[in-house]
């Protein structure tokens, strides 16, 4: 087995474009409220429900999406994983039971 890795091109940021209704209710959100945190931005960004990033259509999470997770990635990570695991269980003493969280 091989390990390797998926690179995927980065996207051309001008063609990605934007909703032109979210930046709008965000800009008024700014003029209504005044300055608003990023935790506030990313709140909208995300989670708006006519415009954020997981109300749309399209799939986001796992291979279908845009968002890959390292057990997703290749089967080597659960085999670095078990040995971790393993090795941390030998330094223990092997103790019966070994609860793992």
């Amino acid at each position: 087995m091989t390990p390797g890795l998926r690179r995927d091109p980065a996207p051309d940021l001008d063609a990605v474009g934007e909703d032109e209704g979210l930046v709008a209710r965000i800009r008024a959100e700014i003029d209504r409220d005044g300055p608003i945190t990023f935790a506030r931005f990313m709140e909208l960004a995300l989670y708006d429900p006519d415009g954020g990033y997981y109300r749309g259509d399209a799939p986001r999470p796992g291979r279908a999406g845009d968002f890959l997770t390292a057990p997703e990635s290749h089967p080597i990570f659960g085999a670095a994983l078990a040995r971790a695991v393993s090795d941390a269980w030998d330094r223990v003493g092997r103790p019966a039971p070994f609860t793992l969280r």
